[in-house]
């Protein structure tokens, strides 16, 4: 090849090279330090750290310069944000600041009222926190940091404070401690209603659950079992479907809250529970009127269900519009086959009686902790 030839095609390679889109960062687990065991007021300034998702190990990016209590990533801009903390009710100022994620450097939006303990974005961009005054959601100017309460909140006191959008963004709180529940948090109002019991946790003396994080599918809730500052703290994951707690690994001392950077659309789990039915479409009307109905199922993840059992009843010699017979929920924790019993109550197998053969619809809706969903239906004779 001729040095001409070799300039052209080195300079065919270098354009092609420059109009190739750039391999995205991996997203990172970012995290910040809190206040320390011995509650030291003002709380003595947070570094930030790289958290391992899968131990918990921690490695410095640098000083934040603040108290850390909340952290939480802006979907639309991929900005971090920062709650700074205070020991409670010692009225210490408390400001909302963006941190430079390469050094840790904050740079203050402005002050925050009361006392919010972590930060969250739904999937549009508006942030929220919760407030220990007031024991309530509110919801957060971030371009200001000015903060305006919801109208309930839990209706007890609350500490701790973790709070995270899934991936269906459903708000999820944990308010009372890893002994405690989830809570599920309306948005709007800031109403919170217990979920699941918490199970597992590996501090046996009762923790704070500093910090609340969904993965970047929108499906694996991360959390920090923090005893108030004194060591081990620990890196943990909750199953939102049985509140069963997994420890990852011991983290970084005082760590306090816990953010994904980096995190884009296409990583979110959009794929649907792959459910299948198994149980034969003719059943006896006689067990249907009797001790109900077994459905055999299979799911490829864990999921929650809702079943329904209709039927269309004779009247008068003709067939009426199909109308509910039974229902009846489950969740799975796992994938596999599994068996859902519905029966009608009283009243309905005492109509049931009158009938020798009901057409019917068994459907069932299942849902995945990113809140994908699918929905089926199987048409059913009873004889």
């Amino acid at each position: 090849m001729t040095d001409r030839r070799i300039v052209l095609a080195l300079s065919a390679l270098a354009l092609a090279l420059a109009g190739a889109p750039a391999a995205q960062a991996a997203p990172v687990l970012y995290g910040a330090t809190g206040i320390d065991a011995n509650d030291t007021s003002p709380p003595p300034a947070s570094n930030l750290f790289k958290i391992d998702p899968l131990t918990g190990a921690g490695t410095s990016v640098g000083q934040i310069g603040f108290p850390i209590t909340g952290l939480a990533t802006d979907p639309t801009t991929g900005i971090l944000y920062a709650a700074t903390a205070g020991v409670e009710r010692a009225t210490t100022p408390r400001v909302l600041l963006t941190i430079d994620t390469a050094t840790g450097r904050p740079t203050v939006v402005g002050t925050l009222a009361g006392e919010i303990e972590d930060l969250a974005f739904d999937a549009a961009g508006n942030l929220f926190g919760w407030n220990t005054v007031g024991d309530t959601l509110a919801k957060i100017n971030k371009a200001t940091g000015a903060v305006t309460n919801g109208t309930s909140g839990a209706g007890r006191v609350t500490f701790g404070g973790g709070l995270a959008f899934s991936g269906a963004n459903a708000l999820f709180g944990l308010l009372n401690g890893d002994d405690g529940n989830m809570w599920l948090i309306n948005a709007q109002s800031g109403f919170a209603s217990k979920d699941r019991q918490l199970n597992g946790t590996p501090n046996k003396t009762g923790a704070l659950l500093s910090s609340a994080e969904f993965d970047c599918k929108g499906s694996t809730l991360y959390s920090v079992v923090n005893d108030y500052g004194v060591p081990p703290t620990y890196l943990v994951t909750i199953n939102t479907l049985n509140g069963d707690i997994v420890t990852r690994g011991v983290t970084v001392s005082a760590l306090d809250s816990i953010a994904w950077v980096g995190c884009s659309a296409k990583d979110r789990d959009s794929t649907r529970p792959l459910v299948s039915l198994l149980t034969p479409a003719r059943q006896k009307v006689s067990d249907l009127r009797g001790s109900g109905l077994q459905f055999k199922l299979r799911v490829n993840e864990p999921a929650k269900f809702t079943f329904t059992l209709l039927g269309r009843l004779s009247s008068k010699g003709k067939r009426g519009k199909a109308r509910e017979l039974a229902t009846a929920t489950a969740t799975r924790t796992a994938d596999g086959e599994f068996t859902v019993t519905l029966r009608p109550n009283a009243a309905m197998r005492t109509r049931l009686r009158k009938e020798k053969k009901v057409p019917g619809l068994f459907r069932l809706t299942a849902t995945d902790a990113a809140g994908n969903v699918t929905t089926r239906t199987k048409p059913m004779e009873f004889r």
